[in-house]
């Protein structure tokens, strides 16, 4: 789920599809959400390997590994929102 949060910022960023991004951005935070929640977020967020991943991603991965649970749930209402 991780890079598909990262791909869909993009699109929010490049003003692409807004509604249908903002609702696929609320479901996988959802998804994240719950990963971490269950203890098992390495399942769906890379960790940072400096040699195989651009510094953008890498931001993206630290940001995202950094969110409490509280944060992430609220991200994810905020975009579900959002989209419709």
């Amino acid at each position: 789920y991780g890079l598909g949060i990262y791909a869909a910022m993009q699109f929010l960023q490049d003003k692409k599809k807004e509604a249908y991004t903002k609702f696929w951005l609320g479901k996988m935070f959802e998804k994240i959400y719950e990963a971490r929640k269950n203890y098992n977020l390495n399942r769906y967020l890379d960790r940072v390997k400096p040699k195989d991943q651009s510094e953008s991603y890498q931001q993206f991965l630290n940001f995202m590994w950094n969110l409490k649970l509280d944060e992430i749930k609220h991200i994810a209402d905020h975009y579900l929102k959002e989209s419709s």
